[in-house]
Order: structure tokens, then C-alpha cells, then sequence
């Protein structure tokens, strides 16, 4: 049976810290890469140091080619930071990528509307009740659209007709919905199929795949229009 103790060593992380990265939706890859970042800093009471794609791979089992994409996607996101070879964690959570500024938007106005009502006693129940009526309309608004995703990423490849059943493309198009919404997500899968098989661009087909490369699809997108501009020529979409 496993017994950890403090006195073996422990990590440490502010509060705020923690409260802040709650907000944050990760990948799994992306979650493990943080971690070990933690522990091989904070761990260490360093607050940066020289990390390898080698020693996050042994210490947790994923394959070097998802280790890479996640430190690429944190370091897209201003998550993590890189200077001479030299990785930290971002504590400046004003700086991280604006995939969390809807969810900090939303998440104050639900917080003003609730302190107008937490004054009296007989208040509390009417609370409960209106927050798990919002929670319940939001997860039914979503599970609405989850299909209108899958069926446009039927123009990009037929073979998404037959992932309405399935529990981990319907778990990405809820990730999508969650962080950009439907119409972002239509402007993504409308330049996908231009853009798989050009040079430097990631190759999408499925939720999962537009999931994980967002941030790499979006800055490839804005550097391919900057040389346009640059060289005069037209841009494709």
C-alpha cells in the first residue's frame, strides 16, 4: 500500500496557482508535461532548468512525439517559458493564451449574479437550484451541438460519419465547443481541407486532431498570411 509522506519531499506550489490552472483546459499530455515540470522545478525549489523531451518521456511513459506537441502547444499557450534551453512554469496567469478568457468572463458574471443573491438565509435554495438549472441547460446546449461537429468534419473525411457514438471524438467536440465555439470551429474546418498537405501545416481529419493542434493550426495560419501580405500574393482562404 502506498504511504507518501511530507517529510519524503513535497512540492511547493502557491494557491493561486492552482486555482488559476482549474480554469485551464489541458490535454492528458499536456497535464502530465505541467506536472513533471513541477516536480522537476518547484520540486527542486528552482523555478527553471534545463529539461529534456527524454526525461519527461521516462517519467511518464508517453511516446517523444506527444511529449513534444504538448511542450509546443504550453509553450503556444505561454503556459510554460523557454529561454537558453531553460523551461518554466508561466506564474503570470494574465499571460496565458486567451483560450481561458471566456471561461474567466463567464465565470465572474455567474459569480456577480450569485453574490446579488447570497444575503438571506432563504436565498441558498433558489441558488442551488437556478445554478444546477443553468448547469443542466449548458450540458443539454452542448450536447446538441456536438453532432452538428461531427457532421462537418464529414467534408473533411467520410469516415467521421461513424463517430456519433463515439465517447472520445464527442469528449474533443465538447473540448472545442467549450474553448472557441461553433462558429470558430466552422472557420477552422472550412480551411482545413486547404491546408492538410500543405508544408508546415498539421494534417487534420478528426475533433481529436483539431483538438490537439489547434494552436499550431492557428499560428501557422497567421505566419502563412504575414508572408503573404509580405510578398504580395493572394491567400487561399
Amino acid at each position: 500500500m502506498a504511504s507518501p509522506q511530507l517529510q519524503n519531499g513535497f512540492t511547493r506550489i502557491a494557491n493561486e496557482i492552482l486555482e488559476q490552472l482549474s480554469f485551464v483546459q489541458m490535454s492528458g499530455s499536456e497535464w502530465q508535461f505541467v506536472m513533471c515540470l513541477f516536480r522537476k522545478t518547484y520540486g527542486f525549489n528552482k523555478s527553471e532548468d534545463w529539461i529534456t523531451g527524454s526525461q519527461i518521456v521516462l517519467m511518464t511513459g508517453l511516446k517523444k512525439e506527444r511529449v513534444s506537441e504538448a511542450k509546443r502547444r504550453l509553450l503556444a499557450r505561454k503556459i510554460v517559458t523557454e529561454k537558453r534551453n531553460k523551461i518554466s512554469f508561466n506564474k503570470d496567469y494574465e499571460k496565458w493564451a486567451e483560450l481561458r478568457k471566456n471561461v474567466t468572463v463567464v465565470t465572474e458574471k455567474r459569480n456577480k449574479m450569485l453574490r446579488k443573491s447570497v444575503n438571506t438565509k432563504d436565498n441558498k435554495e433558489t441558488i442551488t437550484k437556478d445554478t444546477s438549472r443553468q448547469g443542466l441547460q449548458e450540458k443539454i446546449f452542448m450536447e446538441n451541438q456536438i453532432p452538428e461537429v461531427i457532421k462537418l468534419f464529414e467534408s473533411v473525411d467520410p469516415k467521421n460519419k461513424t463517430y456519433y457514438g463515439n465517447k472520445t471524438q464527442r469528449s474533443a467536440c465538447e473540448f472545442l465547443l467549450a474553448e472557441y465555439g461553433l462558429d470558430e470551429i466552422k472557420k477552422r474546418i472550412d480551411v482545413i481541407p486547404k491546408t492538410n498537405g500543405m508544408q508546415f501545416f498539421p494534417n487534420i481529419t478528426t475533433p481529436c486532431q483539431l483538438r490537439d493542434k489547434w494552436v499550431q493550426l492557428d499560428n501557422q495560419i497567421k505566419r502563412y498570411k504575414e508572408e503573404a501580405i509580405t510578398k504580395n500574393n493572394n491567400v487561399i482562404w
